[in-house]
């Protein structure tokens, strides 16, 4: 039976996971809608829309105020 591997695991021997490690951590992933990166991310967004932290970047500040 074949097993799924990580294209760029090392082989067990030369100092790299084996292949087992590498698809175990494959098989892990968060979910789409993960409550610690969502938070993260509306968080970040409410900052980005400072009037201040656009006034830093000008081509975000330009279109901002172009909006209104």
């Amino acid at each position: 039976m074949p097993t799924l591997t990580h294209p760029h695991a090392r082989p067990e021997g030369r100092g790299g996971r084996s292949d087992v490690a590498a698809s175990k951590k494959l098989a892990h992933s968060r979910p789409l809608f993960d409550p610690e990166i969502a938070g993260r991310a509306v968080k970040a967004s409410f900052g980005k829309l400072n009037p201040l932290t656009l006034m830093k970047n000008p081509v975000m500040f330009v279109v901002e105020v172009g909006r209104h």
